[in-house]
């Protein structure tokens, strides 16, 4: 089974619990359905939980870096733009932002600024 992208529709889900309820087995079920047996053993939980099979929203990953921290990041770039992402951290930490390398790499690749070193 190849990975999907966007949720099943409700129809599918729906038929795919019908057909688990009537040969009594996810996993016959998810078979003959081309999905996976924990799919359907979620909606099951999904509609016992909420009365629906409507697929949940899926979350966005929170900004470390928003608004102000944005801002710093960009003028501690365009200071000094040979700085390290390590540099960069370690600046926005003593500026009060709880922020890992990782977070300041995603800032700085969202700005599509590149940081290539001669040292």
């Amino acid at each position: 089974m190849r990975k999907r992208t966007s949720p099943y529709s409700e129809d599918f889900r729906q038929l795919a619990i019908q057909l688990a309820q009537k040969l009594g087995s996810c996993n016959a079920a998810s078979k003959l359905m081309g999905c996976y047996r924990t799919s359907i053993q979620n909606w099951i939980k999904l509609e016992n939980e909420t009365g629906s099979l409507r697929p949940r929203r899926r979350g966005r990953r929170r900004r470390k870096l928003e608004g102000d921290g944005d801002r710093i990041l960009d003028d501690l770039v365009r200071e000094r733009p040979d700085r390290t992402i390590a540099e960069l951290r370690d600046l926005l930490v003593a500026q009060g932002f709880a922020v890992s390398a990782a977070a300041v790499s995603r800032g700085l690749k969202l700005r599509k600024v590149t940081l290539k070193k001669s040292r």
